[in-house]
């Protein structure tokens, strides 16, 4: 698998070079969850390369579980930088990147779970996706807001180290986020043949298990190490890996992002 990543890796740095000046986390968001990760994988359930999970009831459904739990590589090779969870507000998404960490999802999360408080938790969450980002973009002043964004790693000393994507970002790196989509599947997509032997040969495919109905999360296996290692060749520069996440917004409007993150 890492013979795989590190070439993946070259690709990607060859062709994203649009994003080698860009704030850090437009290029882990744009370059990394949206290219990468979303674009990708897209590309693979298109093309009818692996299963389409959300539609998929077939005899081996739970197969993707099972393969997380047989495959013990998965701790060995390091956490899932690009992981990411989504709070949509009625204007703004925020988007959380990482494996773990201090961000307002995770502090709301911590919220009593009776019925009541998990509704009122989820009003909260998509008050607070609208409202930070009006207060990264500079629309609203609020002392409490700003002073809890801190604790939330959005800003730090009164400033924001956060980013809102709107139409206008998009455009100026959207040939290079369909760059890193297209090279990465075509990548992918060549080496079919030596990933279905490989998860033939895992204990899940030695039990019957198709190939497809793996692939997704072979992927997901393969654009972690990748991951690694676009942040061992500087192409990646936020603090995900010291800080365990980071918040990035984007404006509901923005179709890419919509049709894209799923």
């Amino acid at each position: 698998m890492t013979p795989l990543a590190k070439e993946l890796c070259q690709h990607v740095l060859e062709c994203g070079s649009a994003f080698r000046n860009a704030p850090p986390e437009i290029t882990i968001f744009l370059a990394g969850t949206i290219g990468l990760e979303q674009g990708v994988g897209a590309t693979v359930k298109q093309k009818h390369i692996a299963v389409d999970w959300k539609n998929y009831s077939g005899k081996y459904a739970q197969s993707k579980v099972d393969f997380d739990e047989v495959c013990d590589i998965y701790d060995a090779i390091g956490p899932d930088y690009l992981n990411k969870s989504v709070t949509q507000g009625e204007r703004y998404t925020a988007v959380f990147i990482g494996p773990e960490g201090n961000s307002f999802k995770a502090f709301t999360h911590k919220i009593n779970t009776s019925d009541l408080s998990w509704r009122y938790r989820n009003h909260l969450e998509n008050y607070l996706a609208d409202a930070y980002a009006m207060l990264v973009k500079g629309e609203i002043q609020n002392e409490s807001l700003r002073k809890s964004a801190e604790i939330a790693n959005m800003y730090k000393q009164g400033r924001p180290r956060t980013t809102v994507i709107t139409n206008e970002t998009i455009h100026e790196y959207e040939s290079a986020i369909q760059a890193i989509i297209d090279v990465a599947s075509l990548y992918y997509s060549g080496k079919l043949d030596t990933l279905e032997a490989l998860l033939r040969s895992t204990t899940a495919g030695q039990q019957g298990v198709p190939p497809a109905n793996m692939m997704l999360n072979l992927w997901r296996y393969i654009r972690k190490v990748t991951a690694g290692e676009l942040y061992a060749h500087g192409f990646f520069t936020d603090t995900i890996p010291e800080e365990g996440t980071l918040t990035v917004f984007y404006k509901n409007d923005v179709e890419l992002i919509r049709k894209l993150l799923i």
